[in-house]
């Protein structure tokens, strides 16, 4: 049957375009739907494609038609026996009293762990998801298609992130990681990656057993039982094989188990992908302002703002090599009324493309080697790192401070000084970040005096005398010292958000495993030290 798609709902940059995000909804929803993501991430570079899936039946809900990415051919969830695979209630047993043995699927007996307390749960979790491969297969040529119309378009492939939600963020991984040319990166929320691998049991994510002794997780090998989606995707595309990935996923999420993130994690390490994970916790099947945040920091890192600048040699520049990414380009100085100054290049601007050939992933000799043998005038691309807005001033070098007080519109530091500090800069830290262009310096700093009267913030940038505004403790007074000093016009709808933080729920409550329930009967959760896989 030929699938029918909608053309995609897409939401233009507010700033000169540089860089595109593909969007994936979840099952059952539309691409209209997530519009609003791009309000809510704030990169305005960034042009936002969001496609509809196309309508089919879907076998998960009892042939009904709704627009999904590929059918979910069936989810199995019961609570096994370790030995017989029979379905039994949930017992407690002394972990003593257990089975001393059980078989895997591979045929190899696996100890359990005995720790002498008692095991609250002696059952396994048998989860199993089979889907359509053939449907993926066919969304997978279609993502292909819309990265291919952007790059049509005029943006580069290492400008183009893909991601997505539920089901979205799946298709989106293995559609980033089969694409033939490199991506910018790949973002998957409340997600799974697919293997091609045959499921098989999971030794680690089998039995859970509580120690009576301790509410936390012991960690160690329990019996086997907990499967795992099997797909399409199983090991990048050569141009893919460093391409960064970021796995969102709530605690408490009873629809797509947060085990599926950690083990996608696991194997997307193991191919050597460059893989942040984020476990958030108290959040479900949805899309958090916690989530929201780091999928702009991520944005912000890897398809950071764009220039083009035309040089005629020598360039007058120093070379270095970047520390992020790796094997990238960045200029280490410039020679005064040099080209490359005249021409608006800075301290710290990262090469590109060179005469419109990527450079990104090309290593520093090799992008030294095509500059030398260039001739005539350089078409150069580059980018501008956003810099860390996390850092303190003070352990800046002094290269690095002189760079952002000569390269950025606005140099902010917020005192994080124990009065300051308990006086809310914290906040005032995240009220700049989320009110200020990227283009501004944000940062934290040791005391500046009047302690008690804070939070106190010091402004400075280009042309600026440096100087410390006392009693920066509201978003009012927030919002004033950027009009005053910098005259900046904040967006009242920023302004309302931080005001009134509320879950961004709304994005996942179309999606039809939400509205089933699937899977809630069982819950699987970790413990983790920090919320960072």
């Amino acid at each position: 049957m030929e699938l029918q798609y909608d053309r995609p709902t897409v939401v233009d940059a507010k700033e000169e375009q540089s860089a595109t995000m593909i969007w994936l909804h979840g099952l059952g929803d539309t691409g209209s739907q997530w519009q609003r993501l791009s309000e809510s991430v704030a990169v305005p570079w960034v042009k936002f494609v969001c496609p509809t899936a196309p309508r089919a039946p879907s076998t998960l809900s009892g042939g009904s038609v709704m627009h999904q990415w590929y059918d979910i051919e069936g989810l199995e969830v019961k609570v096994c026996n370790p030995l017989t695979s029979h379905p039994i209630p949930t017992a407690v047993l002394p972990c003593k009293q257990a089975p001393s043995r059980s078989r895997g699927s591979s045929g190899r007996w696996w100890a359990p762990w005995q720790c002498g307390g008692v095991a609250a749960l002696t059952t396994v979790a048998m989860q199993e998801l089979r889907s359509d491969a053939e449907g993926m297969q066919k969304s997978i040529d279609y993502i292909h298609k819309l990265i291919d119309e952007e790059v049509a378009n005029g943006t580069p492939e290492e400008r183009i992130v893909i991601g997505g939600f539920s089901q979205g963020g799946c298709v989106a991984l293995a559609a980033a990681l089969t694409y033939k040319k490199q991506l910018g990166g790949c973002v998957a929320v409340s997600s799974w990656y697919h293997s091609r691998r045959k499921s098989r049991a999971v030794r680690s994510q089998g039995v859970r057993q509580y120690c009576s002794r301790s509410t936390r997780l012991c960690g160690k090998a329990c019996w086997p039982g907990c499967r795992y989606p099997r797909g399409v995707a199983d090991e990048p595309s050569e141009a893919n094989k460093q391409l960064p990935v970021l796995l969102c996923h709530g605690d408490r999420d009873p629809i797509a188990k947060v085990e599926w993130s950690t083990k996608s994690f696991d194997y997307l390490q193991q191919l050597g992908l460059p893989t942040l994970g984020n476990i958030y916790p108290e959040i479900g099947h949805e899309f958090s302002p916690s989530e929201v945040l780091d999928m702009r920091e991520f944005l912000q890192k890897n398809v950071p703002p764009m220039y083009k600048a035309k040089v005629d040699k020598p360039l007058g520049a120093t070379m270095t090599e970047a520390a992020f990414p790796k094997g990238g380009v960045q200029v280490g100085g410039l020679k005064e009324e040099s080209n490359a100054m005249k021409a608006g290049v800075q301290v710290g601007d990262q090469l590109l493309r060179l005469n419109d050939k990527p450079l990104k992933t090309a290593g520093f000799d090799a992008v030294m080697d095509e500059i030398i043998a260039a001739e005539g005038s350089l078409e150069l691309q580059f980018v501008r790192p956003i810099p860390d807005r996390e850092v303190d001033w003070g352990v800046l070098s002094e290269e690095e401070q002189d760079r952002r007080a000569r390269n950025s519109r606005g140099v902010i530091k917020v005192c994080s000084d124990g009065p300051c500090n308990r006086q809310g800069a914290k906040n005032v830290i995240r009220w700049v970040t989320d009110l200020t262009p990227p283009e501004f310096s944000v940062s934290r700093c040791g005391c500046t005096g009047n302690c008690g009267n804070g939070p106190n913030v010091v402004v400075a940038g280009k042309g600026k005398e440096e100087r410390v505004l006392y009693g920066v403790n509201s978003v009012g007074t927030t919002v004033k010292m950027l009009r005053e000093e910098y005259e900046i016009e904040t967006d009242p709808d920023v302004v309302n958000a931080i005001l009134n933080p509320q879950k961004n729920a709304e994005f996942a409550i179309s999606d039809e495993l939400v509205r089933r329930g699937i899977l809630a009967s069982i819950t699987i959760r970790g413990s983790f030290d920090t919320n960072r896989f």
